[in-house]
């Protein structure tokens, strides 16, 4: 599964025709590109956007807005979308608050027998974000919720959100942020082993990465989908500035979790 570029001031962004590109589907950027050449091409409010290929269709799914929990958009080509008008989690897990604008970052794959979607949203108990799960036999919905509590919830961390599925050698792995800048606290990228669906940790959760070094900032988040061993990315945040940046942040195998590590580009 491939995971778009996230600017996430104020959790908007635009599907960008970068992933076109990738696929061969743009020939040329249309005049008004940017000079970097990155084109939207989904220009909307569509924030923390996951893809997921079934069949011939790609299906994006995005942060909340106008009333729903998850946004839901198709195309055949990764340039020309559709929005879905029905919301593919129609409801969150009973241990969630029922706050559509609470709920953010969904990460949806095929766990084949169905499809898997993590999601944040507002725990009940704690007031902490933390990461839930639910299950359809679409990748249209609706999802259902799964189990009688959050997947991911340390409360005493921050709570979690930012969920993000990472395969090797036939196992699942999730990786997930602790909300540490909620309340002050440190900030770090986590990968916990769980199921095939995704529905249960089956392991402890190993800390990656935090926000150790001066370039970036108050924090590290959003780590992104991966298949094997990954350059895992993340966005970064300065405290002067109001600036989110996504760069490289480590190498690992889930087994080793070796890591090195390089500041941003000039």
């Amino acid at each position: 599964m491939w995971r778009p570029v996230v600017h996430r001031i104020g959790r908007t962004v635009a599907v960008v025709a970068a992933c076109a590109v990738a696929v061969g589907a743009l020939a040329a950027a249309p005049a008004g590109a940017a000079a970097d050449g990155v084109v939207p091409v989904f220009d909307r409010d569509f924030a923390d956007p996951d893809i997921v290929k079934a069949g011939r269709t790609y299906h994006a799914y995005a942060t909340n807005s106008g009333g729903k929990h998850i946004q839901h958009a198709t195309s055949r080509d990764l340039v020309h979308w559709s929005m879905i008008d029905a919301d593919p989690l129609p409801e969150l897990g009973r241990w969630a608050e029922p706050n559509p604008s609470r709920v953010w970052a969904p990460e949806v794959f095929d766990n084949g027998r169905g499809f898997t979607m993590h999601y944040t949203a507002r725990d009940r108990a704690s007031g902490r974000q933390c990461i839930g799960v639910a299950l359809s036999s679409s990748p249209n919905g609706p999802f259902r919720p799964s189990g009688e509590g959050p997947l991911v919830c340390p409360v005493a961390e921050g709570g979690a959100i930012d969920a993000a599925s990472h395969t090797e050698n036939g196992r699942r792995y999730l990786l997930w942020k602790n909300d540490g800048n909620c309340c002050e606290k440190d900030t770090w990228l986590h990968l916990q082993a769980v199921t095939w669906d995704g529905t249960r940790t089956t392991g402890d959760p190993v800390r990656l990465i935090r926000q150790d070094r001066e370039w970036e900032g108050e924090l590290v988040e959003a780590p992104p989908s991966s298949n094997g061993t990954a350059a895992t990315c993340c966005s970064t945040r300065r405290t002067s500035t109001t600036v989110t940046g996504t760069r490289p942040a480590t190498r690992w195998r889930a087994a080793s979790r070796a890591r090195t590590r390089r500041p941003p580009r000039p």
